[in-house]
């Protein structure tokens, strides 16, 4: 018998809107009841207010389709996010629902 996806994590480009294709992606996780946290990539290319607005903006767009789940801001250039991204996971495989 094959194990279940504990999580699944949704990469997204922060310097971007959300596109069509990511929200569709998101939505159908969601319909599917797959447990998924989004990672909004590239944030070291943004200034701080860019940042948090992309962060509101994708909050914002998951939540307008009734979809709760954890968004981070990620860079693997500077390595910010990562120690949240990897803490998220490890308590997701340590205690899987």
């Amino acid at each position: 018998q094959r194990e279940q996806l504990a999580l699944i994590v949704l990469l997204m480009d922060a310097r971007h809107d959300p596109m069509d294709p990511d929200l569709e992606m998101a939505y159908w996780l969601a319909e599917h009841e797959r447990r998924f946290i989004v990672a909004l990539t590239k944030a070291d290319k943004l200034s701080k207010n860019a940042q948090q607005r992309s962060l509101h903006n994708f909050r914002k767009e998951l939540a307008d389709m009734n979809i709760e789940t954890d968004v981070i801001l990620t860079s693997a250039t500077k390595g910010s996010g990562l120690i949240d991204l990897t803490s998220w996971i490890a308590d997701v495989v340590a205690s899987p629902t």
